[in-house]
């Protein structure tokens, strides 16, 4: 089985061989066509897209550990939705349970191949804590969907069962974050996705995330400080 469509630079991209890999230019410039959620707004949002919400979680990632490893796994962490989109949490929970296997599969060959092609484009990468990494970026990715969550969601009511879910309107201020986070943790990570959320539209964003890249090959100054000038410039400091 495979997978190729015509990336932006104008070959075709697979996520099982890394000869037609996608670069990082082309995963971002996807991102920055991808609406988050499928176009299901949030935040008051009319331009909230995955990039948006990837540099939100590398951002959040590099506040709290300082790791450049932490920083560039949040930031590629939706490799899988180059070729998928951002499909809703309800919608891919029933794929899943229809093709586990497609989705294990796909998401193997992205984590394989594309950490070959970080190590051989940044080879001053620690592959251990790229590895250790690796685990903490579902609880920043979840946090951050805490914070891109509106103020009012729906829940079914199922306390009859001899009638269909009944939805029901309810006011919260958010999604809960995971239980993991301390207070002023998810403040903070709050503020930074409605920092990121009000800096700019998505091509505005992607010239940063470019320049960002050019910065880290050229390597003209620590790793440290050309993603601390990012992260200056995104939030404002």
């Amino acid at each position: 089985m495979n997978i190729e469509v015509m990336g932006p630079s104008g070959h075709l991209i697979s996520p099982y061989h890394s000869e037609h890999f996608p670069s990082l230019e082309d995963l971002f410039y996807a991102h920055s066509s991808q609406v988050r959620f499928n176009g299901h707004g949030f935040l008051d949002a009319v331009d909230y897209s995955v990039l948006h919400h990837v540099v939100s979680v590398a951002i959040c990632m590099y506040l709290e550990t300082r790791s450049v490893e932490g920083f560039l796994r949040g930031l590629t962490h939706e490799y899988d939705e180059l070729w998928l989109g951002d499909i809703p949490g309800p919608t891919k929970a029933v794929l899943r349970l229809r093709d586990p296997m497609f989705f294990a599969d796909l998401q193997f060959a992205v984590e394989t191949i594309s950490s070959q092609e970080i190590f051989e484009r940044f080879p001053w990468i620690d592959r251990k804590l790229w590895d250790q990494r690796r685990k903490e970026v579902k609880p920043f990715d979840q946090a951050v969907q805490s914070a891109e969550f509106p103020t009012q969601f729906f829940v079914h009511d199922e306390s009859d069962p001899g009638r269909l879910p009944r939805a029901q309107k309810v006011r919260a201020n958010r999604l809960p974050f995971p239980e993991c986070f301390r207070l002023d943790q998810t403040e903070r990570i709050t503020d930074v996705v409605e920092t990121v959320l009000s800096y700019g539209p998505s091509p505005l964003v992607l010239s940063d995330v470019r320049a960002l890249l050019r910065k880290l090959d050229a390597l003209e100054t620590s790793p440290q400080d050309i993603i601390q000038g990012f992260i200056d410039r995104i939030l404002g400091n």
